[in-house]
């Protein structure tokens, strides 16, 4: 199955045919008219139509519609799903919204401007054993910085000086800031499991948080992490990232 891009109504209106009415994260479903019955079936009627005229919904001749293969999988598997990856990514020149929904089996990534909004989503299919690495491939590739790991203080995510005066410390906290504000992007990476479709929900409690620095001598990207008070950022490539993704998702599935 080849990629395409569908509307979020589009993709709402089949996905109300597996019980998906709710979206999971990072997605929510598009605003339908409210006014009345009558004002909703005018726009699902709509919709239908486009679906039907770009072929992605099809008259069998038995009574019965078949959906693109693709575009019929995201709408279950939106519904069916046990693990759900998910990234969002903030750059001046966007964001990117992205997540992978899998049954074990099966995976669909779905990709957006926005978490909630009428932008069009980009539908692809994905290694249902491998969802990080098809995260990353939604924004800009960066090689691990040259920087040694840095440890420094922070207070509600906000980096602080106060902390040691020692010249190691200092040097810490002048990279950490140098690698801050020369940043290009931050991600930050999620899991979500449930046992079966439809079962509670288990959200990671933490995530893989990364940034990305255009210093001259010192860019590229470094995960960042929050512990006891203080964030550590260290240089990371696309591997390291994808590997403490998948700790993070079995942490997950080990606490639900």
């Amino acid at each position: 199955m080849t990629g395409l891009t569908v509307s979020r109504r589009q993709l709402h209106l089949l996905s109300r045919q597996t019980g998906a009415n709710d979206w999971s994260f990072p997605f929510r479903p598009p605003q339908w008219p409210w006014q009345s019955g009558e004002a909703r079936s005018r726009a699902e009627l709509a919709v239908r139509r486009e679906l039907e005229s770009s072929g992605l919904l099809v008259h069998s001749g038995d009574g019965t519609w078949q959906a693109d293969p693709l575009l019929g999988a995201a709408a279950v598997l939106l519904g069916s799903w046990t693990r759900s990856a998910d990234l969002v990514y903030h750059a001046p020149e966007g964001t990117v919204v992205a997540a992978v929904y899998s049954d074990g089996g099966h995976g669909v990534r779905v990709v957006g401007a926005d978490i909630a909004g009428d932008e069009d989503l980009r539908l692809d299919p994905a290694d249902p054993t491998e969802p990080f690495g098809a995260l990353l491939d939604t924004v800009p590739d960066r090689s691990a910085g040259s920087s040694v790991p840095v440890r420094v203080p922070a207070r509600k995510g906000v980096l602080s000086a106060d902390g040691p005066t020692t010249r190691r410390a200092t040097e810490d906290l002048r990279i950490a800031r140098t690698l801050i504000e020369s940043g290009t992007g931050m991600g930050r990476i999620g899991a979500t499991v449930r046992s079966a479709p439809g079962a509670s929900e288990h959200r990671c409690p933490r995530l893989v948080a990364f940034v990305d620095s255009s210093s001259v001598h010192i860019g590229g990207r470094y995960e960042l992490s929050h512990s006891g008070g203080y964030a550590t950022l260290a240089p990371a490539g696309r591997t390291t990232l994808i590997n403490a993704a998948h700790r993070m998702l079995a942490d997950t599935s080990v606490a639900a």
